[in-house]
C-alpha cells in the first residue's frame, strides 16, 4: 500500500481489506487479507477491484480490466469483508463497542503495569 501511495496514488483509493474468501469450488472458506484499488472504469466510474497476489497474480491485466470486488473478484472468491484500512481511516462493516474487562484492569493496576 505505501508503495502505491509513494507513487502519487491517493490514499482513498487504495485499502487494505480482511474479509472472506473461497479460492476454489472445493474449498474451505477462509480468512485473508488482501489489497483493493478503486480503479476507474468505463464512463467515468469507479469501482473497487482486487489486487491480489496470493491469490491470482494478475500482473499483467490493467486494473481497470480487473474483476470488481463486489461481483466476488476472480471466480466469486471473495466474501463479506470484515474490515478494511489505509494508512489514515479504517473501516468496520458492523458498529463496534470497546469494553475494558475491569478485572484485567485491577489486576494489571496491582501489578504495576499499567
Amino acid at each position: 500500500m505505501r508503495k502505491r501511495i509513494n507513487a502519487g496514488i491517493e490514499s482513498y483509493r487504495v485499502k487494505c481489506v480482511a474479509g472472506y474468501v473461497t479460492p476454489s469450488e472445493t474449498a474451505v472458506t477462509g480468512g485473508h487479507a488482501y489489497c483493493t484499488y478503486l480503479a476507474d472504469r468505463e464512463e467515468g466510474d469507479q469501482n473497487w477491484v482486487c489486487l491480489d497476489w496470493c491469490m491470482y497474480e494478475d500482473s499483467d491485466i490493467p486494473c481497470e480490466l480487473k474483476p470488481l470486488l463486489n461481483d466476488g473478484g476472480y471466480d466469486n472468491t471473495y466474501g463479506d469483508i470484515w474490515f478494511s484500512f489505509n494508512n489514515e481511516y479504517s473501516w468496520s462493516n458492523e458498529e463496534n463497542d470497546i469494553v475494558i474487562d475491569k478485572s484485567v484492569k485491577s489486576l494489571a493496576l496491582a501489578l504495576g503495569d499499567m
